[in-house]
């Protein structure tokens, strides 16, 4: 699934400032902060003839659908190129399809060019999961005997990304015990909650300027709420809240179609509750 969270925040923004600013989880931010930090201090040991203490850039994301989990991953393989710790090479992502041969052999091939045009950036494999669909798919087990070898063999050269569901990507690391060895860290995205979802509301509405008159933020906060609180947000669906910003922006344009040119400015840019009262529509939209 795409993920919602593909907010522009500028070219001068670097990547870290980003993770810092994204609604959401913010532990992400902190954590890939302290692998940088980590890895800037051994830097300096080396250089002074300290004895270093290196650790893997691969790491795993993982989370339910639409929390945020490529998208972070995606900033989080930026930062990595942008401090200073890989060579400056570029994000390279794929999927199975991009993995997988016809037949068998094809697969490790695939693999290694993969890995060889990730060298000195960050080979991204989003929907990792899928790689293997059960224990007996032999395309899977060749695609991760040769990712696992080139995790191993590159580890200096590249970091490799992998996102995927919770419950999959358990599956799919204990399908191969030297891959979860080479993870050096996983990162869980839990899914959101009634305050993130507003905050990602408020922030689809400041990127594209408009804004919430005090009784629409309220009601979105009570909606919000309501759908946690029972389930309907299908694993904090923050595609629902994109739904419900869009169908907004549409009600506002039918509420000042009559007067439109003679608008203000505020006028054209402010959303209020009853631009709001779809949102069953909007729930309806993200199932």
């Amino acid at each position: 699934m795409p993920e919602p969270l593909d907010w522009d925040h500028g070219e001068t923004a670097t990547a870290l400032q980003q993770l810092r600013t994204l609604p959401g989880p913010g532990h992400v931010a902190a954590q890939v902060s302290g692998i940088i930090r980590h890895a800037k201090l051994q830097t300096l040991r080396r250089q002074r003839g300290m004895a270093a203490v290196d650790a893997s850039l691969h790491m795993a994301f993982t989370g339910n659908p639409v929390t945020g989990k490529t998208t972070m991953a995606r900033l989080t393989a930026r930062a990595l190129i942008e401090q200073g710790l890989l060579a400056g090479g570029e994000v390279v992502g794929v999927a199975r399809a991009d993995l997988i041969g016809e037949y068998t052999g094809q697969t490790a091939p695939k693999v290694i060019q993969a890995l060889q045009r990730a060298e000195g950036g960050v080979l991204l494999i989003d929907e990792a999961h899928g790689l293997i669909t059960d224990e007996r798919d032999p395309y899977g087990q060749e695609a991760l005997d040769a990712l696992v070898k080139g995790m191993e063999d590159r580890r200096s050269q590249l970091a490799v990304i992998l996102c995927g569901y919770p419950q999959e990507m358990e599956r799919l690391l204990d399908t191969n015990p030297g891959l979860r060895s080479r993870i050096g860290r996983t990162i869980h995205f839990p899914d959101y909650s009634a305050a993130q979802l507003l905050e990602i509301l408020e922030a689809l509405c400041a990127q594209h300027d408009y804004r919430l008159t005090p009784a629409a933020r309220s009601q979105a906060a009570d909606l919000f709420r309501q759908r946690v609180a029972s389930g309907e947000t299908t694993h904090g669906n923050a595609r629902m809240v994109r739904n419900l910003f869009e169908e907004a922006v549409q009600r506002q344009a039918t509420r000042l179609a009559r007067t439109l040119t003679t608008r203000s400015d505020e006028q054209l840019s402010t959303l209020t509750a009853g631009d709001l009262d779809d949102a069953p529509k909007a729930q309806a939209m993200s199932a």
